[in-house]
């Protein structure tokens, strides 16, 4: 199983079907092998970049960014304290909560 970890931007990419997500980038997220996760704080940085007026394509992922994640068979990465203790930046805590999960079958 290859496990596939989503960021804002990708996300977005996908959903819109954008060219700038690469064919082998959207093979991989819909093979049937792939578990495809999307963060906690990509629902925040897709959020605030919305509601602060730099991303304003981003609006149906704001309303509806769960019941579309759940539709497309994403599964949720949430945030802990854990992960916000080390909040240097987004993208390290991003990369913070991929690491911090245990895989499919280490728990």
């Amino acid at each position: 199983m290859i496990r596939i970890l989503l960021d804002s931007h990708t996300f977005f990419w996908f959903i819109h079907a954008d060219a700038r997500l690469s064919q082998s980038a959207r093979n991989a997220i819909e093979a049937a092998d792939a578990a495809v996760y999307v963060s906690a704080i990509t629902a925040l940085e897709i959020a605030y970049k919305f509601s602060t007026g730099k991303w304003p394509q981003a609006e149906i992922l704001t309303r509806d960014f769960v019941a579309i994640m759940f539709a497309l068979g994403f599964e949720p990465l949430p945030l802990s304290l854990e992960h916000a203790r080390h909040r240097r930046d987004v993208a390290h805590a991003f990369v913070r909560t991929a690491e911090y999960h245990p895989r499919p079958g280490e728990l």
